[in-house]
């Protein structure tokens, strides 16, 4: 990388198709002009017009495209490396158009440094983890996706974005809501005892039975199922959202079937409920 970093700041202007022809001078280019290609077998101090095997039917240069390919094939002279570190090439050709090829000059967690070009990185703040907050709150960084001299094209993505939303409670607030939640719910136990007499005079035993054997298998069947939907989704909120959904999906039955014993026994009632609303 020194050989690299003493050209930086010599006045070295982009030239398509000029500098790298030889390496052995102290700059890429006599004249001071110079392109990527030219520049990185001049660090190398490789000739860019060489009569290395591989390269003959390029026409003995060595530009981005051939250098793109030297890097997919077994006989050339790159070897594709998949993590990255200080000294290896990123180059990717583009065909009837411009392609790049750059030297990795550092690698941090913080940002990507391509030759002289800086990608800052947002990392993630590690000491969000250690927080407790009454509300929900979101953090955002993002994770280097790229290899060590892995064939980048243009556009490609070089790290991704990850955003989280968490929500962890003190534990005063954890006791509330499940408090509440035992009441709303005992409130609600109390009810479908008191419904049963009311609807279902004739079979208090039967209905009686079914109701605890449905909570029976609940609590035998639902820490199962919690188990499940934790391992297929990643949500520790999922038996949460589970039991709000049987019990939305019972209230709602509940309510409809009153409605229709209601329509049958005492349809007047049933009409005067449904005019007034």
């Amino acid at each position: 990388m020194n050989r690299a970093k003493s050209a930086i700041g010599k006045g070295i202007r982009y030239k398509l198709g000029s500098g790298g022809m030889k390496p052995e001078l102290n700059l890429p280019t006599a004249d001071k002009k110079c392109d990527c290609s030219g520049f990185v077998c001049w660090v190398f101090k490789i000739s860019r017009k060489t009569d290395i095997p591989f390269y003959q039917k390029f026409g003995g240069w060595i530009f981005t495209d051939s250098m793109e390919a030297d890097i997919k094939s077994v006989s050339g002279i790159f070897n594709k490396i998949d993590t990255p570190e200080v000294g290896c090439i990123v180059v990717y050709g583009a065909g009837n158009k411009i392609g790049h090829v750059g030297i990795v000059s550092e690698i941090k967690g913080s940002h990507i440094v391509i030759d002289t070009k800086e990608y800052d990185i947002n990392i993630k703040d590690v000491t969000d983890e250690k927080e407790s907050n009454i509300l929900p709150v979101s953090s955002s960084w993002q994770e280097i996706v790229v290899k060590q001299n892995q064939e980048v094209k243009k556009k490609e993505l070089l790290a991704k974005g990850i955003t989280q939303i968490k929500f962890s409670a003190n534990m005063w607030v954890y006791l509330i809501l499940v408090i509440l939640i035992g009441i709303a719910w005992g409130i609600g136990k109390a009810a479908v005892y008191k419904h049963i007499p009311e609807y279902f005079p004739n079979e208090v035993g039967v209905v009686g039975g079914m109701v605890g054997l449905i909570g029976g298998l609940g609590g035998f069947f639902g820490p199962i199922i919690f188990g499940y939907l934790l391992s297929s989704t990643g949500l520790w909120t999922s038996s949460w959202i589970f039991i709000f959904v049987i019990s939305l999906a019972c209230l709602i039955w509940m309510h409809n079937t009153i409605i229709r014993i209601l329509r049958i026994k005492s349809p007047e009632f049933s009409r005067d409920i449904e005019h007034d609303h």
